[in-house]
Parts: structure tokens; sequence; C-alpha cells
């Protein structure tokens, strides 16, 4: 197993998550993500099994890599700005 992350690498986790909204061209598509990361992170900010904790690193980095290439993916097409972001 794994050994527990350490604080530091926790919050450049969460520091890369919601940098890779920035990704998305689509307000909806940036918004999401963002939220998502915050919401997950301050759902398990009290966490203090070392386990859990190694458990939930390694989901947000497949998180992570899954919305780089999302991001990665959706900056390959054109789309219409909305309303919102103009």
């Amino acid at each position: 197993m794994a050994s527990t992350p350490s604080r530091d690498q926790i919050l450049a986790l969460y520091r890369h998550l919601l940098r890779s909204s920035r990704s998305f061209a689509n307000y909806n598509y940036r918004s999401y993500v963002h939220r998502r990361a915050k919401d997950a992170f301050r759902a398990h900010a009290t966490e203090t099994d070392p386990a859990r904790i190694s458990a939930l690193y390694q989901q947000g980095r497949t998180d992570l890599d899954v919305a780089r290439r999302q991001g990665w993916l959706n900056s390959q097409f054109k789309v219409n700005r909305s309303v919102a972001e103009v």
C-alpha cells in the first residue's frame, strides 16, 4: 500500500484540480469542475484515517487526469461563448 500523502501533496492536488478547470472553454464545464473539486475537498477535510486519506488522494489524482484529458479534448473544438461569458 502506498504511504499517506503529505499535507503539501494534498494541497498541491487541490490547486491542480482548481487550475484544471481553467482549461474548459465552456462556462458550465469550468464552474462544474471548480465546484466539484471544492466540494469534494470540503467534504473530506476532517478525515483522519490514513488508509482513507490515501484512497481519497488516489481518487483525486484520477479525477485530475480525467479533468486534464477532458479539458484538452474540449480545447480541440470551437464553441460559441454563452451570454454569461460575454
